[in-house]
């Protein structure tokens, strides 16, 4: 009976260690990602695509759309930032076109990102759409759990030997 007893705290022990690990690194990305909300991806057509909600063509400053061949779908919404106004998205895009016609230089592109912080700076964190379980407070679980599923092994295996 105490081997089984034994075991099942084992098992328990590995299992928080391995979840409270996995929720670590999720909420890890999840925070990554939310500071990638509000960067503008300056990039060739045809490159990769990332994790930013608005990528630019850095030659003429038009959308880049991550999709079959980079083609945008008929479906598919022009590019905006989360907590925008349509106005304010509109902006964006209109001051990267205009800027864009001869191609956007480093000091063209500070330019568009500066807009897109002033409105970033005054929209709230409910913009992101996220429940109370993103991010940081996933980590912190995981780290809870990750550290009493090490700290239980640990004592198991010397009450063990």
């Amino acid at each position: 009976m105490r081997c089984l007893l034994t075991g099942l705290a084992a098992l328990g022990a590995v299992a928080m260690l391995l979840g409270g690990v996995a929720l670590m690194v999720v909420g890890g990305f999840n925070v990554y990602e939310d500071r990638q909300a509000y960067q503008v991806a300056f990039k060739q057509p045809g490159e990769g695509c990332g994790m930013q909600e608005v990528e630019l063509d850095v030659g003429s400053g038009a959308p880049l759309y991550c999709g079959p061949a980079g083609l945008r779908l008929p479906d598919q919404p022009p590019p905006s930032f989360p907590g925008f106004t349509a106005e304010q998205n509109k902006e964006v895009l209109g001051l990267a076109l205009e800027l864009g016609k001869d191609g956007l230089p480093k000091a063209e592109q500070d330019r568009v990102q500066e807009v897109v912080d002033r409105y970033a700076a005054r929209t709230p964190p409910s913009a992101l759409d996220r429940d109370g379980w993103w991010g940081a407070p996933r980590f912190w679980v995981g780290l809870v759990l990750a550290a009493t599923g090490a700290v239980g092994w640990v004592v198991l295996r010397r009450t063990a030997g």
